[in-house]
């Protein structure tokens, strides 16, 4: 073991001084400032740490200690995040994994508070046009079978008109609606049908077979929520969610904006933008 010289009197301090509670050299009394080495747990003077590049003690090379000791610490970070993780998804496994969700964000130029621009946004005429189209484009030679949720009802009317005057097998299921008229509603819902409802209505849907959801208003989305939507959709084959997000600049609508996306990317959703 490589002796300890006291750095005032250059006093060779003994081995079975060399510990933690001897803070002072025996000789001169001068403080000692030592620091203990990771490698072997030996003590060693502080000003001696600076230039330690092999441990004066147990040989090894105490640089390279130090980094691969870093490294394994990092391992083990990565490791316990990783097994934090997967625990995670056991107890809370993701609602959307497996369902495709196609983004298409429009660009809002609505000013005042939330309360004042949703009706405005919700009655945007080309905001509806463009959902319809893309509703048309899903139902145009196919066998899917389609729900738009909404929270406002007149929105709801709005593109249920634009869609009956393509044609389309619609129908609207709002507030209100009676448990006789909902079961008729539900079994002719068929390929090719449009099926138009609020949430309250929503969450009450026995459907198994619709494949297509499009978003047409702005609604938190919430646990509940989330579990009726996957329950309904994850028996197909290509389910499929349409989310239309509108973001501004700054403000309320980009806060919506970047909450939506997080809470696909947190359920295991897969995003894709829409173009146009």
């Amino acid at each position: 073991m490589q002796d300890i010289i006291c750095p005032g009197c250059k006093f060779k301090i003994p081995d079975r001084l060399l510990s933690r509670d001897v803070k002072y050299c025996p000789n001169c009394g001068l403080e000692l400032e030592k620091v203990e080495l990771e490698c072997c747990g030996q003590w060693i003077l502080k000003k001696d740490m600076e230039f330690c590049k092999v441990c004066p003690f147990c040989g090894r090379d105490y640089k390279n200690f130090l980094k691969e000791k870093e490294r394994n610490r990092k391992r083990q970070e990565q490791k316990s995040n990783m097994e934090w993780k997967r625990t995670q998804e056991a107890r809370y496994p993701p609602q959307l994994k497996g369902i495709a969700v196609k983004t298409r964000l429009t660009h809002c130029e609505y000013q005042g508070e939330s309360n004042d621009i949703l009706p405005v946004l919700y009655r945007d005429q080309e905001r509806n046009n463009l959902i319809a189209e893309d509703i048309s484009k899903e139902v145009d030679g196919s066998n899917n079978r389609i729900i738009i949720l909404g929270d406002d009802i007149e929105q709801l009317r709005i593109i249920s008109q634009i869609l009956l005057k393509k044609d389309l097998k619609v129908k609207l299921c709002i507030s209100g609606i009676d448990e006789e008229k909902m079961k008729i509603i539900q079994d002719k819902f068929t390929g090719g049908a449009i099926l138009l409802v609020t949430p309250s209505e929503f969450m009450d849907l026995q459907l198994n077979h619709a494949n297509k959801l499009f978003f047409a208003s702005i609604f938190a989305l919430e646990e509940p929520l989330i579990k009726q939507i996957r329950r309904l959709l994850q028996s197909q084959e290509t389910p499929v969610i349409f989310d239309y997000l509108d973001k501004d600049k700054e403000g309320y609508f980009n806060t919506l904006y970047q909450g939506r996306i997080k809470l696909y990317e947190k359920h295991g959703a897969v995003l894709e933008k829409l173009e146009g």
